[in-house]
């Protein structure tokens, strides 16, 4: 049995006014470009995940729709978690464990440098960025999400746009 992990960084966004909040900035023109282009490479691999989990930060959850509508499902059952934006080091090895083991693809979308540590720590491959929105894909040749760490991880795919 197997579980996936796909970690989605966000699009690229607009820099924050001098009034706005770091977690409400928006995604640029790019950002929209990119998470209908990156998208599209799901679709094309059909891929579904069971699970979808975001950073609730604007241009996040803003790249996550772009994947929903995409891949046919409901941008309403994106599960919003604030730690994801707070930490997503914590969120991701605090509750992939903890993950019912019906789901099998699970996709998160969150934020640097908590993305590139996760791909670095899961996968043993280093790497020093994970650009905006760019994609891993890890598969976990296991039967329980309690079981997943560091050293059963297997790099599917790592796309950029």
């Amino acid at each position: 049995m197997t579980k996936t992990l796909i970690l989605v960084r966000h699009g690229k966004s607009a820099w924050a006014e001098a009034d706005q909040d770091d977690f409400d900035r928006n995604l640029d023109e790019k950002g929209k470009q990119d998470s209908l282009s990156m998208s599209k490479i799901f679709a094309n691999k059909n891929i579904k995940p069971d699970k979808i989990f975001s950073s609730p930060a604007n241009r996040a959850i803003s790249t996550a729709k772009y994947f929903a509508r995409e891949l046919g499902m409901n941008e309403n059952n994106i599960q919003e978690e604030m730690e994801i934006y707070n930490s997503g080091t914590n969120f991701v090895r605090n509750n992939l464990p903890e993950l019912d083991d019906s789901l099998n693809i699970v996709m998160i979308f969150g934020h640097n440098p908590d993305f590139t540590f996760l791909f670095n720590y899961y996968s043993g491959v280093p790497i020093s960025n994970m650009p905006t929105c760019s994609s891993a894909c890890l598969e976990f040749e296991i039967d329980s999400w309690k079981d997943v760490d560091s050293r059963n991880a297997k790099v599917i795919f790592f796309e950029r746009p």
